[in-house]
């Protein structure tokens, strides 16, 4: 089995920035795409999913920037950035932000006067909701981040100091 890390791998940030920004990018572009060819009678029950892919940067990108930058920075720093290694990082991600969110919604139902059994139902439904739609459109971003920094390393190698 080979190993994915390279020794000398360093991260080259003017490669990751334009994968990281690209990625959810092109993943929106994807449903417009589709309706544009005229591919949309042949999805079925995959037209919501793929339609709601169109929305995924403006509900999910501020989660993206803030928690996916940097955990996915940190993992492709330590490692050459494979499609497994940035979904998982990518994966994480929102898991943490969802920590987050719950966290923020629990000091908010202590603090408020809210029924706290209609308010708890609201927070659960809204972070099933999150997860269930954020893992796989992060697992979606992540891979697409890591193919986009290979070619991108591919285009433009590192020139050896002469």
């Amino acid at each position: 089995m080979t190993d994915t890390t390279k020794p000398e791998h360093k991260l080259r940030i003017e490669l990751f920035l334009p994968a990281f920004i690209l990625a959810p990018l092109i993943w929106a572009a994807v449903p417009f795409w589709i309706y544009y060819v005229g591919l949309e009678a042949s999805l079925g029950v995959l037209e919501v999913p793929v339609g709601a892919l169109a929305f995924a940067p403006f509900f999910g990108g501020i989660p993206y920037v803030l928690f996916g930058g940097p955990i996915m920075w940190y993992w492709a720093a330590r490692a050459y950035p494979t499609a497994k290694h940035m979904s998982l990082a990518a994966v994480i991600a929102v898991v943490v932000s969802m920590l987050f969110v719950l966290a923020f919604s629990v000091i908010m139902l202590m603090f408020s006067e809210a029924d706290f059994d209609e308010a708890s139902v609201g927070s659960l439904v809204f972070t099933v909701a999150y997860t269930g739609f954020g893992v796989p459109v992060a697992a979606l971003w992540g891979a697409t981040v890591s193919v986009i920094y290979q070619r991108l390393d591919r285009w433009f190698p590192v020139r050896a100091a002469d």
